[in-house]
């Protein structure tokens, strides 16, 4: 298939060469074929054109700059199930990325034990302030990696027996009710 450039599509469809119902189209083709008489009066090929163009895209890619989130919950004992703000993440540790700073909610279950609900504070690095966020973002060719860590500590399963836990607390009660008649 023979290859056709846009001002050949355009004299095909407007012999004339006015533009059609749209001008602003025959002055974007006209700026084209300004650049592209000036690379070929160079002597720059096609080929070398389109490399150059690559390469400058590939460059702005590369020194494009990133920050990658990391917010990592390990429990004691591991195992425990998490939560985070509601959503299943898996069984501890999890390491989970994010996108914004705030606060979060982490609920933690473990087999036969009540679960342990926390909520943790994500504070934004001094990097991550307005106007540094734009350079350390788009503009810094370092990745910076800020990585947030929370230990969940389950208490102590009771040793004692249920029953002598319940008349212990019915003893506390009665004592409390004695003290406020």
């Amino acid at each position: 298939m023979a290859e056709r450039s846009n001002a050949a599509v355009l004299k095909a469809v407007d012999p004339q060469g006015s533009g059609g119902s749209n001008p602003s189209l025959s002055a974007i083709e006209a700026g084209r074929g300004r650049v592209d008489r000036r690379l070929r009066r160079a002597g720059v090929s096609r080929g070398a054109r389109l490399a150059a163009a690559a390469c400058s895209v590939v460059w702005a890619v590369a020194l494009s700059g990133c920050v990658e989130r990391y917010f990592r919950i390990e429990t004691e004992p591991i195992g425990a199930r998490i939560y985070i703000n509601g959503e299943d993440a898996g069984v501890s540790p999890v390491e989970r990325p994010f996108t914004d700073y705030g606060t979060m909610r982490v609920d933690a279950h473990f087999e036969k034990q009540p679960g342990v609900t926390q909520l943790v504070e994500l504070e934004r690095p001094w990097y991550q302030y307005f106007p540094l966020d734009l350079f350390s973002e788009l503009l810094d060719p370092v990745t910076h990696v800020d990585r947030h860590t929370v230990t969940i500590t389950f208490p102590e399963p009771p040793t004692e027996p249920a029953a002598a836990r319940e008349a212990a607390v019915r003893r506390n009660a009665e004592q409390l009710r004695a003290e406020s008649r």
